[in-house]
């Protein structure tokens, strides 16, 4: 007896071997931090990141050299009801480090909270057993009866089979069961971990103190704008130099972040 399926399911083979909150992470997550990831690299280096106001002796080339040299230095913020520019030091503190790196930061992130799902699917093989498989014929053993197999589940049941067969322990419910449950935990662990380490590093990498998010979206809330609390700011500044006939001449740009 053939069981209807979804239309999305015919090429997605169902997996469950994993609670909702693990799919969350390693599924919905990644494919989230992954298309932000892609469409902010699109911005940067396909369209224009960085727009910058230049003075007319900038023409040409200049205004094109300005706006790379502020994407790859780095910009500041200062507030606009401030009358003057801070001195040099402050304005190396106030630097916005993560805006060119973005992209790069959002992959990684990425990748770091696949791993358990690597180790779990890992160590499941090292047991030997497949947990998506036992979970899915079970599945359609309640949905339907009993129903025929489907060659690439029989064929992995049987390698599982044959694992236990083949191991020098005993095989029995308990044994098995205590090394699924030890292996189970010892993911749950890690994926804490992995997470726990990810949000210091966004914490130390964005420089905006400890549990920056929460920070923004309390500023959202309450209606705080970019300019009063200056996280996240669309205008900032860029300072560089220009050798010109044996002297130098600093500028300052005001730019705006696409």
């Amino acid at each position: 007896m053939k069981i209807d399926t979804p239309f999305y399911s015919a090429n997605i083979t169902p997996t469950y071997d994993s609670d909702a909150i693990d799919r969350l992470r390693y599924f919905a997550t990644v494919v989230i931090l992954t298309s932000c990831a892609f469409f902010i690299m699109a911005k940067q280096y396909v369209g224009q990141s960085i727009q910058c106001w230049m003075p007319k002796q900038f023409k040409g080339g200049w205004e094109q050299y300005a706006e790379t040299y502020c994407l790859i230095e780095n910009t500041y913020y200062v507030n606009m009801n401030e009358t003057n520019l801070p001195t040099e030091g402050i304005r190396e503190n106030k630097e916005l480090r993560y805006y060119q790196w973005v992209p790069f930061i959002l992959f990684g992130l990425a990748l770091v909270l696949y791993i358990p799902r690597i180790v779990w699917l890992a160590l499941q093989s090292v047991i030997g057993i497949n947990i998506s498989i036992v979970t899915s014929y079970l599945r359609k053993n309640a949905q339907g009866g009993f129903v025929s197999e489907d060659e690439d589940i029989e064929k992995k049941r049987k390698e599982m089979q044959y694992k236990k067969k083949t191991t020098n322990k005993q095989v029995d419910g308990e044994f098995w069961g205590s090394r699924l449950t030890i292996c189970l935990l010892a993911t749950k662990v890690l994926a804490t971990i992995v997470i726990l380490l990810s949000m210091g590093f966004m914490d130390y990498f964005m420089g905006m103190g400890p549990f920056y998010g929460w920070t923004v979206t309390k500023d959202l809330l309450q209606g705080r704008q970019w300019q009063e609390s200056g996280t996240f700011p669309r205008v900032t500044f860029c300072d560089f130099q220009v050798r010109e006939l044996g002297y130098v001449n600093n500028w300052s740009l005001q730019c705006v972040l696409m």
